[in-house]
């Protein structure tokens, strides 16, 4: 009794802390004394109670690796959100490190955090992603798209709940990067960069003529979007159908294709021509490829799927410029751990490079097409020096100014002014890709000497550019807005005309731009489903799955690319993590509670070996 009494003394005095330290304000405004009154009082009291009876829960599990691995993971997310909130709200770290005060602040709002986020992560592990099991009588997956029929049935469903956005926004949505590809296909075809992929070009240029051919350009963008729409119907159902392959309990099945039917971007991104839903898309097949070499060992023995992932990762390369990072990051990793299998992964590297230097050498060469410039793949640098320019010019060398000109073709002044911390385009479009390309050593040893006598500018900025890909709160617009057609007439003779008046999907779209749709709204962040990979990954860790984590490398690797891009906050450049939510949360999940086939392997033997001996004992016995 003594111990129990303690053990709940310890509780309380942890549920106290963790419900007054996760509602301190940050305010930088705020002081320490007032940060704990400004919340609501029965707000605060039902919170702490709520978290009390968690703790009182949650403390009794006994798994010492899931109590580390929460932990870690807790940390992790509580790091994002000090971190994230001085960031959103102050574009610096001043929210954390102002004053000591403000430091004190920081680091009790990120103890509450843990405790919070503990208390929520182990729960989840222990009792919640447990429980997400494998249904092994194969019976059952006959009831639900394990078959050819059912996978033309079920992409059906969703292209037809997909069909209103269509006939609303008739041909299809587009913004100005759309606007731009069509002025390629339609009047600059034969000169032109790869800014845009080529192969995205290509496709528009055959639905534009063949529209043409049809009766108008505008026919050509209709023949697009519903092109698009089968692509994601189709791989969507697949998704579904490779479910039941695996013997996904076929309620997470339906969830799944509730989840495809529902989810407030993939009707409008269906008709959009962006580049990003076609990658998006197509990183589903490549991911499930990826998990099929690490859960099945005759994979490899049959080349149909060699040759089969091959195709899939040149696709993937060819819809997106960063599908070559993706592509080439996992195979690399895919090398180190799938030793058995070192030859064959090394010949789809060999082969997918080869491609990618014939695709950017000869053939660009043939179809006149320029590499895409350099000060695409600069924004952080540029980013880095601007901020540095706007808040230490006065302490810049003569000669460091005239480098960073040089480099940055604007008047130091200018820069500082343009220097937006959310978005690269003021300054990147600046950037001397001549200058560069002849003096690359020159301008990384600039960058770097800039960077040891301003590390905290350098920090900020990269923050600034980057917080909307792992802080939940980060807000940003997803779909194409209405502006974005004005001057589509002009390009292809025709503007946005509905087919079938449904006037209430501009308020769906705008409640969706503005993250106005309680609960769906958090599962449009970024951030947010970034956390839910590494909560999944983390649970990996726990059942000690490590070769399952290989399936989470692909969207890593895309994740890696849209912290370096132009924007904070872009939700297109990383639609594919959207895309391959239900397999690596429910499929993986599922897999990595699985029971380890040499047990029932075991089993099974001492099974035989005591029926024998049973056996042998009653003869003897006879």
């Amino acid at each position: 009794m003594y111990k129990k009494n303690i053990k709940n003394v310890v509780i309380l005095i942890i549920a106290i802390i963790g419900a007054a330290c996760f509602n301190l304000n940050l305010d930088t405004s705020v002081k320490i004394r007032d940060a704990f009154t400004s919340v609501d009082a029965i707000l605060l009291m039902s919170f702490f109670l709520i978290l009390f009876i968690a703790l009182k829960q949650i403390l009794d599990i006994k798994d010492r690796r899931v109590k580390i691995v929460s932990l870690i993971v807790a940390a992790i997310f509580a790091g994002f959100e000090v971190v994230g909130y001085s960031i959103s709200n102050y574009n610096s770290l001043a929210g954390i490190i102002g004053s000591k005060e403000i430091l004190l602040k920081a680091i009790l709002k990120f103890i509450g955090y843990v405790i919070v986020f503990y208390t929520i992560v182990i729960y989840l592990y222990d009792k919640i992603l447990s429980r997400v099991k494998l249904k092994e009588d194969s019976k059952i997956r006959k009831y639900f798209t394990d078959n050819k029929k059912s996978l033309f049935i079920v992409a059906l469903i969703l292209f037809i709940a997909y069909l209103p956005h269509f006939l609303y926004n008739f041909p299809g949505m587009y913004t100005t990067d759309s606007v731009a590809e069509m002025e390629y296909a339609l009047y600059n075809w034969n000169a032109f960069s790869n800014h845009h992929p080529v192969f995205h070009i290509f496709i528009i240029y055959g639905c534009i003529n063949l529209g043409k051919i049809l009766g108008g350009a505008y026919i050509g963008i209709a023949i697009y979007s519903i092109l698009q729409m089968l692509f994601a119907s189709f791989t969507f159902s697949y998704v579904i159908k490779y479910m039941a392959k695996k013997n996904v309990n076929i309620v997470f099945r339906i969830l799944t294709l509730i989840f495809f039917i529902i989810y407030p971007a993939f009707g409008p991104y269906s008709i959009t021509m962006w580049k990003d839903v076609l990658f998006g898309v197509i990183l589903v097949p490549f991911t499930i490829q990826v998990i099929e070499m690490i859960t099945n060992k005759e994979y490899f023995k049959k080349k149909r799927n060699v040759v089969g992932f091959i195709v899939i990762s040149i696709f993937t390369i060819l819809f997106r410029n960063n599908g070559l990072y993706v592509v080439l990051i996992t195979l690399a990793i895919l090398l180190m751990f799938l030793k058995g299998n070192r030859k064959k992964i090394a010949l789809v590297l060999l082969v997918v490079m080869l491609f990618n230097i014939l695709w950017k050498g000869p053939i660009f060469k043939l179809l006149n097409v320029t590499d895409g410039p350099v000060r695409e793949m600069m924004s952080i640098p540029v980013q880095q020096i601007a901020r540095t320019v706007k808040y230490r010019r006065s302490e810049l060398t003569e000669e460091e100014k005239t480098k960073i000109q040089k480099y940055i073709d604007m008047d130091l002044e200018e820069m500082g002014e343009s220097y937006y911390p959310l978005i690269s385009d003021n300054i990147k479009d600046h950037f001397n890709n001549e200058e560069f390309n002849n003096n690359k050593l020159d301008f990384i040893s600039l960058w770097l000497s800039l960077f040891f006598k301003y590390p905290v500018e350098y920090v900020e900025a990269f923050l600034d550019n980057s917080f909307g890909y792992w802080y939940p709160q980060a807000n940003n617009g997803i779909l194409p807005t209405w502006y974005e057609y004005e001057y589509s007439e002009e390009i292809i003779g025709y503007d946005r005309k509905p087919v079938l008046n449904l006037e209430f999907l501009d308020g769906y779209y705008a409640d969706i731009n503005g993250r106005k749709m309680p609960i769906i709204s958090m599962w449009i962040s970024i951030g947010f489903v970034f956390w839910i990979m590494i909560l999944c990954i983390g649970y990996m860790v726990c059942k000690k799955k490590y070769k399952l984590i290989l399936a989470y490398i692909p969207i890593l690797a895309l994740w890696l690319t849209t912290i370096a891009s132009p924007v904070y906050c872009e939700y297109r450049y990383i639609f594919g993590m959207f895309t391959c939510v239900p397999i690596l949360t429910i499929l993986i999940v599922s897999l990595a509670n699985k029971k380890e086939e040499k047990i029932k392997e075991v089993k099974a033997i001492e099974g035989v070996k005591s029926i024998e001996n049973e056996k042998k004992n009653s003869e003897e016995g006879k």
